[in-house]
């Protein structure tokens, strides 16, 4: 799996995940403009996919969002999935072991705030919607890492 990471670097860097070596993340320098527009974009759009969300839509899949979560050092990105409305809140499972501690862990519930959101995504027929940082991420692979990324999403990318 191919998770992300933000830290004082310049560019994809891969390295495996301490906690689980099939686990592949992808650092980006906190100042990547592609990323950054990536995750601006995703912001925005983000009320769409909250209301889909809300209103329910039986023919989405994987529906989940990506949040920052800070450390010392950097900044570590988690999917969080399984999301679910508490009032007007909305609420995840964590959904890998971070690679760092950043105070969450697998599992673990979290509320989902603007504050802290990098993306979100849901496949639709196949399709991705929405995965703004995965297509970045997939833009910067070669031909066989962008069939491993879309054979792990289970969708098409673009």
């Amino acid at each position: 799996m191919i998770f992300l990471s933000c830290g004082n670097r310049k560019g994809p860097e891969a390295k495996i995940n301490q906690n689980d070596s099939t686990e592949q993340i992808l650092g980006y320098s906190p100042n990547d403009k592609k990323m950054n527009d990536a995750i601006a974009e995703a912001g925005k759009t983000f009320p769409e996919f909250r209301k889909l969300l809300k209103e329910g839509c039986k023919s989405c899949e994987s529906m989940s969002v990506k949040l920052r979560f800070d450390s010392a050092d950097e900044a570590e990105h988690i999917w969080v999935n399984e999301l679910h409305f508490r009032k007007n809140r909305l609420f995840g499972l964590i959904n890998n072991e971070p690679a760092q501690q950043i105070g969450v862990e697998f599992g673990d519930t979290v509320e989902v705030k603007n504050s802290n959101l990098s993306d979100w995504m849901y496949i639709k027929d196949g399709i991705l919607s929405g995965g703004y940082t995965i297509k970045v991420i997939y833009d910067d692979l070669g031909p066989a890492e962008k069939r491993e990324l879309q054979e792990q999403v289970g969708a098409k990318i673009r």
